[in-house]
């Protein structure tokens, strides 16, 4: 081969050289083009995802929170029958023990006056009656009885001193 053939053909490879060169530089812009575009979307979509991520977040947390509210008020109403309850208890017990009270003083009448007999004097056979303070009128025998118990009136429960009982004789 001679040197103008050998120089012919080594420009004919130097330039099938230099346009697979171009060629393959178009394809590496092509793919870099086309890589570009791909994390281009793939970075939009992530976006997205994120924004949607966190609008699911705030979603969760609104629920959350009203599921939090909803339990207190499930909690306030249970509190509330509690209360309630107890204080339905509380007055029936204030009840019974108002009614208690009025038996207690009852029989704490009874005992204080039980030697006390309750039908008038004047229908009674005594030999001496005694006049209280007050002007009451008993048998002697029962109000110094009564006295003993205790030291007031049994009809009027005005207090007053032994001496100052009456003997009458009728």
């Amino acid at each position: 081969m001679s040197v103008a053939e050998e120089d012919a053909q080594f420009i004919k490879d130097f330039n099938e050289f230099f346009d697979d060169k171009f060629k393959i530089d178009q394809v590496i812009a092509s793919i870099k083009n086309k890589i570009s575009i791909e994390v281009d979307d793939t970075n939009k979509n992530v976006s997205k995802e994120r924004s949607e991520i966190s609008r699911k977040k705030d979603t969760i947390d609104r629920l959350k929170k009203g599921v939090e509210v909803l339990i207190a008020e499930r909690d306030a109403e249970k509190a509330r029958a509690e209360y309630f309850e107890t204080n339905k208890d509380l007055n029936s017990s204030l009840k019974n023990i108002a009614s208690l009270l009025r038996v207690q003083n009852k029989v704490k009448l009874f005992v204080a006056y039980k030697f006390i007999c309750f039908e008038r004097y004047d229908k009674m056979d005594h030999s001496e009656s005694a006049l209280t303070v007050c002007g009451h009128k008993f048998g002697k025998s029962c109000i110094e009885k009564s006295f003993e118990s205790k030291k007031n009136c049994p009809n009027c429960d005005k207090a007053f001193e032994k001496e100052n009982i009456l003997v009458t004789y009728d």
